[in-house]
């Protein structure tokens, strides 16, 4: 990824992060964050992004399904299943 790719990744993750400070009760800013996160290989904050979120309405299927994909990609395979089984 080039430099300036990653200087705008940088900034919409600061925009997202402002967003969540001004509302921490919006489930999607944390969505958006942490796909943005798990874009760029930071697998563990999108998963603590994508756990708030998860925290915040247990029904959205969104947050489900990206915690399984992050989670499969950490290698946590019966985690991963068992969120894809809950959809």
């Amino acid at each position: 990824m080039s430099t300036r790719n990653d200087a705008v990744l940088a900034a919409l993750e600061a925009l997202w992060t402002r967003m969540i400070q001004l509302d921490p009760r919006r489930c999607k800013s944390f969505l958006h964050r942490g796909h943005l996160r798990a874009s760029r290989s930071q697998l563990l904050e999108a998963l603590e992004d994508f756990n708030a979120a998860h925290q915040l309405k247990p029904r959205n299927t969104n947050a489900l399904f990206e915690r399984a994909l992050v989670y499969r990609q950490l290698q946590r395979v019966e985690e991963s299943r068992e969120d894809l089984e809950a959809i």
